[in-house]
């Protein structure tokens, strides 16, 4: 899932300004995979690991800090759209944390902080990833 310019990005109450896109990805960690005797082709695939993971890309201006800590752990909530309407809206939260913080300068004085959280499901079986359709009031 790729999100570009979300309106409002919140990492627990801390509100992100200026995102540029939101990125979901899904991993298998560990993945089953068997064969039979009658060919070359896999017969069985399970994938009974998984790690969900986001990554949170910012606009920052020129001496903006934000206070965000590896190891910080909070719900990300953002809202997708379709097409710059309010069909289709969803909310997505995810459980995640913190896993990675990085900054780039841009040529124009400005930089990009880009924020690497891995998903945290409350019980282990459970998607970290909760997507809820979403009006505005």
């Amino acid at each position: 899932m790729l999100i570009l310019n979300p309106e409002v990005v919140r990492f627990g109450s801390v509100v992100w300004e200026d995102v540029a896109s939101v990125a979901i990805d899904e991993a298998g960690e560990r993945v089953v995979v068997e064969w039979g005797d009658g060919g070359s082709q896999a017969v069985f695939v399970d994938v009974p690991q998984r790690r969900v993971t986001a990554r949170v890309t910012r606009r920052l201006a020129e001496g903006e800090v934000e206070p965000v800590r590896v190891g910080d752990s909070e719900d990300l909530v953002f809202h997708t759209t379709s097409g710059g309407s309010d069909v289709g809206r969803m909310r997505v939260t995810i459980a995640c944390v913190v896993v990675r913080v990085r900054h780039e300068v841009g040529r124009g004085g400005g930089g990009t902080q880009v924020i690497d959280l891995v998903g945290v499901g409350p019980d282990g079986a459970t998607d970290p990833v909760v997507r809820e359709a979403w009006e505005v009031a």
